[in-house]
Formats: structure tokens, C-alpha cells, sequence
């Protein structure tokens, strides 16, 4: 674990051995997300998601693409299960669920007032939240609808707790 490190300007990122190394550059990137430790991945960082330009990529932790996640909508936001055997992405009025492999499970969701804001799993990897510009939606791991929380405000980002009993939204 530890032996690479990734670094983000102006839409470029750049992944690095540890010992300064450069591995490869990745264009076009709005956001990246390590895969967490888990038990086939002691260390975590075994792969990581790419976002950016509506799109989002699998690679392995050397930089090696492994599949480009194809969505219907534009993916504006993706993450790891805690068990990183999934990923969850988001884009205008649709979710994603995925394995770990880059190939889709299940497509879900149609929010009326989605702007693609998150898509997240909770620490135990039952749940996934998915935020639009002013309603939140929790979805089963299997993508089944459990309850849609409307806001009178719009937010930017919402996370779990660390124990998944609660949410964070903020935004204006």
C-alpha cells in the first residue's frame, strides 16, 4: 500500500509511483476515486474510477485502462462500494450499478429534477444515494427505489455517516 499517488490541475491527473516515478497522465478528468482496502485488496488503491468529459473509466492501480463504463446519460459522478466489488455511477436522471469488473448490472432511477450531483454506497454497501439539485433518493443495493427526500434549497454533495444512519447534504 502507499505506492502511488495521484495528482489533479486543471482537468489533467497524474498518476506517480512513490518514488517519483510518472506512470501516466489522464486527460479530461473531473474526479477520482480509489478503490477501498478490502479483502482481495488488503492495501485499497487496487483500481480507480475516472470521471470527466461525461464519461467514467476503470483503471488498474499502474494506469492500465480496464474498460470504459458504458451509460446511456452522461456520468457526472461515481464511487466504490466499501467492499470495492461494486461502483455506482450518476448522470442526468439516471444511476448506474456496476461490478468491479466495469460491466453494468443494473440501470436505475429517472429523478424529474436530477442534475447527476452524487451517487455514493453506504459504509455497509446496502444502500446508494443519489443526489439531484434539490431531491436526494436512497435506492437498495439492488436499485430498488426506498425513499426520495425533496429540498427546498439545492445541494452540491451528500454523504453518509460513518455508521450509514445518517446523510450530509450541503449546498446552498
Amino acid at each position: 500500500g502507499g505506492q502511488y499517488l495521484l495528482t489533479t490541475f486543471g482537468g489533467k491527473a497524474r498518476l506517480w509511483r512513490k518514488n517519483a516515478q510518472a506512470l501516466q497522465t489522464f486527460s479530461n478528468v473531473s474526479e477520482v476515486t480509489f478503490s477501498p482496502p478490502n479483502s482481495k485488496d488488503p492495501a485499497g488503491g487496487q483500481y480507480m474510477l475516472t470521471t470527466g468529459e461525461g464519461k467514467a473509466k476503470l483503471w488498474n492501480k499502474t494506469g492500465q485502462l480496464i474498460q470504459a463504463l458504458k451509460a446511456d446519460n452522461t456520468i457526472t459522478a461515481a464511487g466504490f462500494s466499501a467492499d470495492g466489488q461494486r461502483l455506482s455511477t450518476q448522470g442526468e436522471q439516471q444511476a448506474q450499478l456496476w461490478d468491479s469488473s466495469g460491466q453494468l448490472i443494473k440501470t436505475f432511477g429517472n429523478p424529474e429534477n436530477s442534475a447527476g450531483l452524487a451517487a455514493k454506497f453506504s459504509p455497509d454497501g446496502q444502500q446508494i444515494l443519489t443526489l439531484g439539485r434539490n431531491e436526494l433518493q436512497l435506492w437498495d443495493a439492488q436499485g430498488h427505489l426506498i425513499k426520495t427526500l425533496q429540498s427546498s434549497t439545492s445541494k452540491t454533495d451528500a454523504v453518509f455517516s460513518p455508521d450509514g444512519q445518517h446523510i450530509l447534504t450541503y449546498g446552498d
